[in-house]
């Protein structure tokens, strides 16, 4: 199987557009995660450290504004 996984930092602005899906906390890291012939997913890291997995397609829903 090959996947491969990048994160990053976000601002405060888009933690908080990202909120509504990691238990209404302000989201600090972004983990993209991608599996050949598999669907993509986010992995979402709040400031206390808590994790939340969800489809790739939240950071489009945020970026639209929620």
């Amino acid at each position: 199987m090959l996947s491969a996984q990048t994160t990053f930092t976000v601002v405060a602005a888009v933690g908080d557009l990202l909120r509504n899906f990691a238990g209404n906390e302000r989201v600090e890291r972004v983990t993209l995660l991608a599996t050949l012939g598999g669907p993509s997913k986010a992995r979402l890291t709040t400031v206390s450290g808590r994790e939340y997995e969800v489809p790739a397609e939240v950071l489009q829903i945020a970026a639209l504004g929620g």
